[in-house]
């Protein structure tokens, strides 16, 4: 069942305005897209478990132990005051 998307609808569910070379390209890309899709559905793929990590992966964590900071966050700033760092004022007064 192959139907033409209405590439002027979906502009105007998206709220944009598209020229018409615009529409017109857009309208290729989507049916590209589309018949990537059907070329998906016709997979023989029947009996297949869905595989969304084929790669068994096992989280290792490392031990939690403390450790001391060296980076220094004043260390490049321009303007600190009592170890907080000042910018400029970006909203009215």
């Amino acid at each position: 069942m192959e139907e033409k998307v209405d590439v002027g609808k979906v502009a105007r569910a998206a709220k944009i305005t598209l020229t018409g070379e615009e529409a017109a390209r857009f309208s290729r890309e989507i049916e590209g897209i589309l018949e990537n899709f059907r070329k998906l559905g016709e997979a023989g793929v029947e009996g297949t478990e869905p595989s969304f990590h084929p790669i068994r992966a096992k989280a290792e964590l490392r031990a939690d132990e403390p450790e001391k900071w060296v980076f220094d966050p004043f260390a490049n700033a321009k303007f600190v005051f009592r170890r907080k760092i000042i910018g400029p004022k970006v909203l009215g007064e």
